[in-house]
């Protein structure tokens, strides 16, 4: 299964397309396996915005495999550009893909996948910060699309941390370009705050923002959540115990972005204690940092069997809980 993606060639962009294809094959043959959830655009009861046919089974089907499918390009980009690896691969991508469709599961859209959307963008002008002179637009636009991602979805606020690590590892630490960063962040929450104070609701802005420490709820004994939850962190401490490997015969620049996608982890583990409700959503918060640390693993020679079976053994446990057999 992995040999399909371990080039970057446009046969190789062809094969992510049918394997997201694939993933989404069994709501395309019995739509009544999909849980429908109720999209919406942030701030909708304000400003009344719709995507046409998006609550609708295919029109769901159909958004879901355009935001993964388009993200899981911009991650396989984020770790070719930055050279984290020799191995030229979409690999990342396709961990990316199957991660997203997995923590999903019956429910394919989610509005996180749109706040996603604008980390993923806030990781590509964070890391094109090293040895650029005097980058003020990128820095800027590395708060700009963080505070877009929050706007959408407030937990992902913790990720402005790995934005100030990026300055302090990728540049030496000047206040100016602290205050590009904080002023580029501050900038779309200032025009929400505009645009909802014109439609006199400016209250839905900070119940948007607002963030209380609580410990993770889980109603109704989810077992397919805490299944998912169980694995997930097996698989992330697994790739903690894997740092000195994905270290090794780097660069230093790509060092310090691997270990930015470390912190990455770790604040979307600590982002769990502030959600009111946990659901599997949320896993998505993990969906960028884990699946570059992920594909990098996966895309070395060693071991390659082993890797094709755990592969393998996630696809097949997917599949089993679509089909409702755990």
């Amino acid at each position: 299964m992995l040999a399909l993606f371990r080039r970057n060639l446009f046969v190789n962009y062809l094969f992510l397309l049918g394997f997201a294809v694939v993933c989404l094959m069994p709501y395309l043959i019995k739509p009544d396996w999909l849980a429908m959830h109720d999209f919406q655009m942030p701030y909708h009861e304000v400003f009344e915005w719709n995507l046409p046919w998006i609550n609708t089974v295919y029109g769901q089907l159909f958004y879901a495999l355009i935001f993964i499918y388009v993200q899981s390009i911009m991650v396989a980009e984020i770790v070719i550009q930055n050279r984290l690896s020799r191995q030229l691969s979409i690999i990342p991508a396709a961990v990316f893909c199957f991660f997203c469709f997995w923590a999903l599961h019956n429910s394919v859209l989610d509005e996180v996948l749109l706040a996603n959307f604008f980390l993923i963008l806030c990781f590509r002008s964070l890391f094109d910060i090293y040895k650029k002179y005097k980058p003020i637009s990128t820095l800027f636009n590395a708060g700009f699309f963080l505070a877009l991602a929050v706007l959408v979805y407030s937990p992902l606020i913790f990720f402005f941390i790995i934005c100030f690590f990026g300055l302090l590892s990728l540049r030496s630490l000047k206040l100016t370009e602290f205050l590009q960063l904080s002023f580029g962040f501050l900038c779309p929450i200032f025009l929400a705050w505009v645009a909802l104070f014109y439609k006199s609701n400016t209250a839905l802005l900070w119940d948007q923002l607002s963030l209380e420490f609580s410990f993770p709820k889980v109603t109704d004994i989810d077992i397919p959540l805490i299944i998912k939850l169980t694995l997930l962190l097996l698989t992330l401490a697994f790739l903690v115990s894997q740092n000195s490997e994905l270290l090794k015969k780097k660069t230093f620049d790509a060092i310090k972005k691997i270990e930015l996608s470390y912190w990455g982890l770790l604040l979307s583990l600590v982002s769990l204690f502030f959600v009111k409700e946990l659901s599997q959503s949320h896993l998505l918060s993990l969906s960028i940092p884990s699946s570059i640390l992920a594909g990098l693993y996966l895309e070395s020679r060693d071991k390659m069997t082993i890797k094709e079976f755990a592969f393998l053994f996630y696809i097949v446990f997917y599949f089993l809980m679509v089909f409702e057999i755990v």
